[in-house]
């Protein structure tokens, strides 16, 4: 959960004012003293319409404070069928007995101070570029309200400027709706696929043994996904954020399968006669030592057997530069006589095992498992490929 999304939970239980937002009031059902006290309450006016605006929004920007934009209701019925119905059709906010003040704090102000410049045709104010955040806001914002078609003469020049923050994961969650909103197919499954690698659970409450009245009884802690120490919002594009974490745990069952099976086999041998599969010179002490090096590489990072995959806290990324980080001396390191085998033993003291057990066949299965995209669904498909046919002519 961000700072933002605390702050406004934060205000909503401290003041009675905010308790209710005019956006989620049932229709006919519109606080009038709410939203009168909500334009009372901003800190400045914009004025988007010289002096002519007859409706008012309320916008937070990024300190939190509160300003009013006035707008043409006209200008605003034009641009799209949502603000239409809100304007002029059966909606609460819709009627006549109360001023035309709207509710948008929920929206990026800086987005929607673009887009409100663009539908009064104030096309200077629209800046040649914008910060990566400003970009998500408005995609946001243009898949809200079905705007999406509105900034596409400024689209091609704000997406090529920000595209070198495509391979960071902080960036994911914003890339996911440029992508998602803007028919930006290969950029979703690339982003989805970087956030899952980099995805981890941390613990936001820690498990208690009893409740504060003396209760018995435990309560489990409460893991959250995380993304380079961003919490992984759930507010994603549909069905987005269900995708990543499925495919975290295909991964990680992956991992935990193969590689516990392959110490299950280690052990199993290693009080049997040894099998070529595991050691090509069916050497026992080369069996002990495949055993000792998974287990050096995997306690460390409390990897146990029983272990489930909503059990493993680190990233999927970790997992797999962990497996092929393991190292296992060459066997022939175990010749114990001769002068011939000494010298056989230094010369292959710094070599890999590459013909005994199973590392090199799991390493590689792992590789291919973290490498498969995320598979969209069919509605996410109809989707971006609709937006990509919609902006088609900009050569996104």
């Amino acid at each position: 959960m961000n700072k933002t999304t605390l702050k406004r939970k934060a205000d909503a239980i401290s003041s009675a004012d905010d308790v209710n937002d005019a956006a989620v009031i049932p229709a006919g059902q519109i606080d009038v003293d709410y939203l009168t006290k909500l334009a009372g309450r901003a800190s400045r006016e914009i004025d988007f319409d010289d002096g002519r605006g007859d409706v008012k929004l309320i916008v937070k920007n990024s300190n939190g404070q509160h300003e009013s934009f006035a707008v043409s209701s006209a200008a605003m019925a034009r641009a799209c069928k949502p603000w239409d119905r809100m304007l002029n059709g059966s909606f609460g906010e819709a009627r006549t007995d109360h001023p035309k003040i709207f509710d948008f704090t929920e929206d990026g102000a800086t987005a929607l101070t673009i887009i409100m410049s663009i539908i009064h045709f104030q096309f200077s104010n629209v800046p040649q570029s914008v910060e990566l955040p400003t970009l998500a806001d408005l995609a946001r914002l243009t898949d809200k309200y079905m705007l999406t078609t509105l900034v596409a003469p400024w689209l091609k020049a704000w997406i090529d400027r920000l595209r070198p923050t495509v391979e960071q994961p902080e960036n994911g969650p914003s890339w996911l709706w440029i992508a998602w909103e803007y028919g930006l197919a290969d950029v979703f499954n690339k982003v989805s696929h970087n956030i899952c690698q980099a995805t981890e659970l941390w613990c936001v409450h820690p498990a208690e043994s009893a409740s504060s009245s003396g209760t018995q009884g435990t309560k489990d802690a409460c893991y959250s996904a995380f993304v380079n120490g961003v919490p992984l919002p759930t507010t994603l594009p549909l069905g987005a954020r269900e995708a990543i974490l499925a495919k975290r745990r295909t991964i990680i069952s992956a991992f935990l399968r193969r590689v516990f099976r392959y110490l299950e086999n280690l052990r199993n041998e290693s009080h049997c006669p040894v099998t070529e599969s595991l050691c090509q010179h069916k050497k026992r002490e080369c069996l002990l030592v495949q055993i000792g090096s998974l287990y050096c590489a995997l306690l460390p990072h409390g990897l146990l057997a029983e272990m489930k995959p909503s059990d493993v806290y680190c990233t999927p990324s970790l997992l797999e530069d962990l497996l092929s980080a393991i190292e296992i001396p060459s066997c022939q390191n175990f010749c114990t006589t001769g002068l011939a085998s000494r010298k056989s033993s230094r010369a292959h003291k710094a070599s890999l095992q590459k013909d005994c057990g199973w590392l090199n066949f799991i390493q590689n299965q792992m590789k291919r498992t973290t490498s498969e995209p995320i598979k969209l669904t069919d509605a996410q498909t109809r989707h971006i490929e609709g937006r990509k046919e919609m902006l088609k002519y900009l050569a996104l």
